[in-house]
Formats: C-alpha cells, structure tokens, sequence
C-alpha cells in the first residue's frame, strides 16, 4: 500500500522552541492541527505566543576605497565617513521563530487560503505570472512535477538577453525589505485579495500577530537555560525550552526578556512598518505586498518589449538603450512614493549589451541571483565562489581540531567523511541525488549548457586534498611532540 501523502503545509520544523514540537507521524495530532487551523473561529481566538530572534550573520568582503592607480582594496569593513566610525560590511538578516502550533496556522492560511486567490490575480494579467519568482512553486513544463529554482530564473533573463539585440539590464535591490514593509498598505492589500472591506476576524487576529510582534532573543533563551552552544541540540530529544506556561512566564515573561515591536516609524509613534522575516506567511505577505507594482513595472515595460523579473527584493529589468532612463526614473519613483519603499540609487546596476556578428558583448557583467553573465559565458558569482573555499577551510580546520580533541576514536586521523560530504564531487545525497554547493553548480552546468561553470570548481578536490593534508601534518607533529 502507498503511504498517503502529506499536506505540503503540514511541514515539519525541527527548531526548538517554548512550546514542544508535535508527531506529525501521530494521526490523532495531524488531525488536531489540521482541524485547528482550518477553523476560522479557533484562530480567531488563538493566543500567537512570543516569537524567538536569531540574527544571521553573513560576512562580506566587498570593495572599500579606490586609490589614485584604480585598483580595488576590499575588506571585511570599512570607516563610516559620516561618523569616522569602522563598521562592519556582514549583512545581517533578523529571522524570527514562531511556535510550532503558530507555524502550522500561518502555512495553513498562507498556502491554503490566500496563496490560491494570489495565483488567480496573478494570472488575470497576462504574462504577470512570470514576473514573479521568489517563494512560489512554478512547474518546470506542464509535465515535468518538479520547480524551477534560481538557475532557471536566471536563465530566463540571460537567454533574453542573447536573442533581444542591443540592450540595458538594470538592476535593483529593494532595502530593509521585509523591515520596511507598509502595515496600512500591507492590510489595505490583504482586504483586496479576499474582496472585503476589513479583514475577517481570524485573518485580523494573524495580521496582528504579525504587525504587534512580541520576541525574545535566541541566545539570551541559551543563556537563561545554561546551554553553552546551539550545537546543544544535536542528537538530543530535548523538545521544548519550557516545561509549561508557569516556567515561560517565570524564567521570561517575569525576568524582562520579552521585548516589543521593533518595527516603530521614528517621529511617527502611531505608524508601524515591517513584518518579521522568517514565519511561514511572511514570504507570501511580501509578494501580496508588491503585486500592484509587478503589475504597473511589468505593463510598462512590455509595453516597451522588454523584461521585467522579481525575486523577493531583487529586481531585473532588460530594456531598448533609449528607454534606460525613463524605466530607471519611474521604478525608483513609484517605489517611494507609492510602495513607500526605499531603493538605494547608487545600488543601481547598470549592463550595456551589443549585439555583434561573433555574438553578444557587454561592457559590465550581468550578475543575478547568484550568476554572473557577460554575454557569452554564465559563471557562479566570484563571491559564492571565494566563499565556498574559505567555508571549506574553516570546516577542514574545524575537523582537525576534534580530532585533536579527541572526539573521533583514531585521534591520529581527521574524520573526512562530513569534509567530502559537503565541499567535494562525492556529496551528500538525498532522495537519491548528491547535494552540497557542487551538486548545485553541476545542475547549473548541465541546465545553462555552460561548461565554464564547472571549470571553476575544477581544482576543487586538488584544494579540499591540499587543506586536510596541511592539518593532518599539523596534528602529526603535536601527536609526536606529545609522545
């Protein structure tokens, strides 16, 4: 017999939290949750509790000063000229936890209830459907069951690009996304979609949820619980922080840890913005948020006959030379005034191609969710490529160090078996297929028809080799100085 299939909201999430997790192998639980959250008058009066906030930390070594010859310095910060400060170049993105009851309630709506009505409007404008990218399951053909992901979106712009002629591919990138979003518009374009005046009591009840947030920080919940690292958790059936409602209200109501709303305009103490990043809901919320303006970016620039994409924040549009500045004006424009959203100016990319007899040429390379095109050749993005070397690295040292801990029963050896797992051809395989940052750039190969890809991961083992051989020569002369 063949095991029924599971509701693809019904997702399980392995995150710790305040509450326990639930048994989705548990019929009477799945009953429970799916009864629940498909109830508009239990939602309506469901108690959403705190959020957890963990900020992601994502170093970044980008280009810091010219000097007088032209050459680039980079460097992972950089003196702030406004305060003479040094600041940091990581990009931290803030994700907030929801319970895990919360996070069932927030998929059930989010793809049962709203996402249906989004497609519908979607499709009501022809062409609009292929706009928009991001958070979305879009079909690689009509008979294929599998989605595309980043590689095809970007090759759908770049194989634009080489059959449009002579053209300009500007690039934005919308800022503070998720932390800027508009509450009254936000609510304003939740109403259109369901074709009511006010939001319904139980879609009232999750906006505000979402817009009156309550949180606690991450590694303060470690530190009240004495527990030294995240890494705590592996392997471990611990399921829950707190026991029950007493001790959360004990260990962190009571003790301040409960922090409010970040989201207050400055000046403004009645007007909210942003929506946290990282619930169930909160990726569709920003696409609903937006949809209007796919459909007045992507009406003006068909009109034009070019190419307008969205992936979250990320925004391409592909245009004649002549149209640049009037497409460049209009975007920056509506965005601010209408959207009140904020694209930072100098942010903008611009991409001259020509077309010529031997092929199209460009006088600064393309570079789109990941993928860097300059006409001829598609290459993984230098930087994805630099940080996959330097990843290596640090997980090769980071072995080499348990072994000389002790940690693996033959101390004289470093244990290989994750290194080749995660940065090698070998891979690690699920359902079947290998998947590490290789695996993603040899589908990148074969789905763009671009060997140049796997030319720069062609020293990749050669380096993976020299870097475990460099520390096991380390840890041999300890082990000899020690006996």
């Amino acid at each position: 017999m063949k095991k029924n299939k599971r509701e693809p909201w019904l997702k399980p999430r392995g995150y710790i939290h305040f509450t326990s997790k639930f048994d989705l192998k548990d019929i009477k639980q799945v009953k429970f949750i799916t009864s629940y959250a498909s109830n508009p008058i239990s939602v309506a009066k469901h108690p959403f509790s705190p959020l957890i906030h963990r900020p992601i930390i994502a170093r970044r070594y980008k280009v810091t000063s010219i000097d007088s010859l032209g050459k680039k310095k980079r460097a992972h910060s950089f003196i702030d000229p406004e305060t003479g400060k040094r600041r940091s170049n990581a990009k931290i993105r803030h994700i907030y936890y929801s319970t895990h009851l919360d996070a069932f309630i927030y998929s059930y709506y989010c793809q049962k209830v709203l996402t249906p009505l989004y497609e519908l409007r979607l499709s009501e404008t022809p062409g609009l459907s292929n706009c928009v990218s991001a958070y979305r399951k879009i079909p690689i053909s009509s008979e294929s069951e599998k989605n595309k992901n980043n590689i095809y979106f970007a090759k759908d712009v770049f194989d634009f690009i080489k059959t449009y002629g002579d053209c300009v591919a500007l690039t934005f990138d919308v800022s503070a996304f998720f932390d800027s979003l508009n509450q009254k518009y936000l609510k304003k374009q939740w109403c259109n979609l369901l074709n009511t005046k006010s939001l319904p009591d139980d879609h009232h009840h999750i906006y505000k949820s979402l817009t009156r947030i309550s949180y606690v920080e991450f590694y303060t919940v470690l530190k009240e619980f004495g527990i030294k690292s995240q890494y705590w958790f592996k392997n471990k059936k611990h399921v829950r922080f707190c026991k029950d409602a007493d001790e959360f209200r004990r260990r962190i109501r009571n003790r301040g840890y409960l922090k409010t709303h970040p989201y207050r305009v400055k000046n403004m103490p009645n007007e909210y913005i942003g929506i946290p990043q990282g619930t169930p809901i909160s990726a569709f919320l920003s696409n609903l948020y937006l949809l209007e303006f796919d459909k007045l970016i992507h009406t003006k620039v068909e009109v034009k006959g070019g190419l307008y994409r969205r992936y979250s924040d990320d925004i391409v549009v592909v245009c004649k030379p002549e149209n640049v500045q009037e497409i460049k004006d209009y975007v920056l424009d509506i965005i601010k005034n209408k959207f009140y959203l904020k694209i930072n100016k100098d942010k903008v990319d611009k991409s001259e191609f020509t077309a010529t007899e031997k092929g199209v040429t460009c006088d600064k390379p393309l570079r789109y969710l990941g993928f860097e095109f300059d006409g001829k050749r598609t290459l993984i993005k230098p930087a994805s490529l630099s940080k996959f070397y330097r990843n290596m690295k640090r997980a090769v040292v980071a072995q080499a160090n348990k072994a000389k801990k002790g940690k693996y029963p033959s101390t004289s050896r470093m244990y290989k078996f994750e290194l080749y797992k995660q940065y090698s051809h070998l891979g690690s395989k699920t359902k079947g297929r290998k998947r590490n940052f290789y695996a993603y750039a040899k589908d990148a190969s074969e789905i763009m028809q671009e060997k140049a890809i796997m030319k720069q991961f062609s020293r990749a083992w050669e380096n993976l080799m020299t870097e475990i051989k460099e520390q096991e020569m380390r840890l041999a002369s300890i082990y000899k100085h020690i006996e």
